[in-house]
């Protein structure tokens, strides 16, 4: 008859944690940080991530877009009240308040806000 000490019980409780623990953080959703940027007066960080096979725009760690592509651009406007993102040639103006993204224009390559923040600059490929 062989009869297990309180040690390797515990020992073996732990080992089977550890596997439970892994087995389920390996068949939950990887996502990979791709892109940062934070607000000129670093209250707001917005963060693009990589889920299954989709991008996902974060505001202080809350999911509020989600994108098939990559944006080639994400910017704070200068008062931290908006984002312009460029996705496939998309430009969004993201509010931060509203929580809404509105499209502005397409064929965008480069895009940038005035320094006042009410205006956008932009650049198509019909510009070149």
């Amino acid at each position: 008859q062989m009869t297990l000490s309180p040690r390797w019980l515990l020992l073996l409780g732990v080992g089977v944690l550890v596997g439970c623990t892994t087995a389920m953080t390996n068949t939950a959703a990887q996502s990979t940080t791709v892109m940062t940027v934070v607000s000129e007066d670093r209250s707001t960080v917005a963060t693009v991530e990589a889920v299954d096979g989709k991008y996902v725009l974060l505001l202080d760690d809350e999911a509020v877009l989600s994108f098939d592509a990559l944006p080639s651009q994400v910017e704070f406007s200068p008062t931290g009240d908006a984002l312009l993102l460029i996705v496939n040639g998309d430009l969004y103006r993201y509010d931060t308040a509203a929580r809404q993204a509105t499209r502005l224009y397409e064929g965008v390559i480069t895009a940038e806000f005035s320094p006042s923040g009410q205006e956008i600059n932009y650049t198509t490929d019909a510009d070149f």
